[in-house]
């Protein structure tokens, strides 16, 4: 779908970093499905309602057509991410995950946060251009242009990203 200014919209499950969190996400899920069913219910259950619910409130929030909603979302999001964080660190005192495990999670999920708060002040920079427009004026000596637009704000390019690291399976612990 092309936008008014002529971009695309990048769907938020074709970015890169969000390519690489359903991937992390699904690595937890098969470490999860292992653990005896107190383990899952006590720990598993909470912490992967927090890290799924990081990816659903990213997709949600893209989907939304006003910024300050989507952004609202994204916000949710990081906070899920920092509730999956503290369970992902609760597992492993409770020796249910390594060590190794427990840091290449953590670490991928804190670049992820990095990503998402970027995304976040990219968006909110947006919606801040926002507002009603009128004609270009002049006010006093100085000539305004209401439809200027710092450089690097392209409504429909958000905060590019990196590889976000190896994969937890690629780790020896």
């Amino acid at each position: 779908m092309d936008e008014p200014s002529g971009k695309r919209h990048t769907p938020m499950e074709e970015l890169d970093f969000f390519v690489r969190l359903e991937a992390i996400l699904d690595e937890m899920w098969d470490q999860v499905v292992t653990w005896d069913w107190f383990a899952k219910r006590v720990v598993g259950v909470q912490m992967m309602s927090a890290a799924d619910s990081i990816a659903a409130n990213l997709v949600e929030g893209d989907g939304r057509f006003g910024e300050a909603d989507a952004v609202r979302f994204f916000r949710i999001a990081r906070a899920s991410l920092q509730e999956a964080v503290r369970w992902i660190k609760r597992a492993h005192r409770r020796k249910l995950i390594e060590i190794c495990t427990r840091d290449a999670w953590v670490d991928q999920l804190s670049q992820t946060s990095r990503v998402i708060s970027k995304l976040i002040s990219y968006r909110q920079e947006f919606t801040s251009g926002n507002r009603v427009r009128e004609d270009r004026m002049r006010y006093g000596d100085i000539e305004v242009d209401p439809d200027f637009e710092p450089s690097g704000s392209n409504p429909n390019v958000g905060p590019q990203t990196s590889d976000l690291g190896p994969r937890t399976s690629d780790l020896k612990c």
